[in-house]
């Protein structure tokens, strides 16, 4: 009992730590969001630059939409002097649901949204080899571009500093704990429920924040198969400055120090199975 009450405190720090930030941030929350919008409102007069910007948004809005309509039901079972109980634990449960389901998804659409605008900014970069006309108009576009994208991803990071942190480890503890819980009790199944849980929360964020990393490496990729030879030496100074940002690592970090990635994930898992091997020789 004690070990389920410690996994139910962990969960409702994850969702307080989730809040935290929505709440005493919400300038730089509702700046991020209204930065999204004005490329949803952009007037562009060069066409394939209008194209490109048309495509990349709409196929962001329709993994937005597809990431928003994943349904979820609950069926409780119980005797007749756990009813009380039961009904106070179904509130519990689908009210702190209905918040983690809100937290996620809001902070999921502006991640979506950023590797939309990375998207984008590799169809720009591609255009360079395209154009036959002056190269400086699009650079300083792109540059303007990239550096908005950028600065915008250190807001979202510092508003996320705690955050991840906090899912981080509460992820962990959780693994930790249920793999524990599983040596001394084998038959448990929902120790093996809560393990999975945990482990496949952790996969998630690392793959969300490495598919957010992959993106800054498209740029930066895109950027090193253009054709800037044929640049002019003006231009040639602006590309080298884009080219220093996009060599820069960027993407989701917990506590502005661990990368949210799948090597972390890889990492978390081997120290995982390491702790289970000294635990399994201790009781043996």
């Amino acid at each position: 009992m004690t070990f389920y009450s410690i996994v139910v405190c962990v969960a409702h720090v994850q969702i307080v730590a989730k809040m935290v930030p929505i709440i005493c941030n919400r300038e730089e929350l509702t700046s991020i969001i209204d930065w999204f919008q004005e490329f949803y409102t952009l007037n562009e007069i060069d066409g394939k630059v209008k194209a490109i910007f048309k495509t990349g948004l709409s196929e962001t809005l329709r993994i937005v939409e597809l990431c928003l309509k994943f349904p979820f039901t609950a069926e409780y079972q119980a005797e007749v002097h756990f009813v009380l109980l039961l009904i106070y634990q179904s509130v519990c449960i689908f009210f702190n649901t209905f918040l983690v389901v809100i937290e996620d998804s809001l902070f999921a659409t502006i991640g979506i949204h950023f590797m939309g605008l990375l998207n984008i900014l590799c169809d720009l970069i591609r255009l360079l080899d395209d154009s036959s006309e002056d190269y400086s108009d699009l650079l300083r576009r792109i540059q303007r571009l990239h550096s908005d994208i950028i600065n915008h991803n250190r807001i979202f990071n510092n508003l996320l500093f705690h955050v991840l942190l906090v899912q981080l480890c509460s992820s962990i503890f959780i693994i930790f704990m249920t793999f524990s819980a599983i040596r001394f009790n084998t038959v448990d199944v929902v120790s093996y429920f809560l393990g999975a849980s945990g482990v496949i929360q952790l996969l998630l964020l690392c793959l969300f924040g490495e598919l957010i990393f992959m993106r800054y490496k498209d740029v930066e990729q895109c950027l090193q198969l253009t054709n800037w030879y044929n640049f002019s030496i003006a231009d040639q100074k602006n590309y080298i400055q884009i080219m220093r940002m996009a060599q820069k690592s960027y993407g989701l970090k917990a506590g502005g120090m661990y990368d949210i990635s799948m090597s972390t994930f890889i990492e978390i898992m081997k120290m995982t199975i390491s702790y289970c091997a000294i635990i399994f020789a201790l009781i043996e």
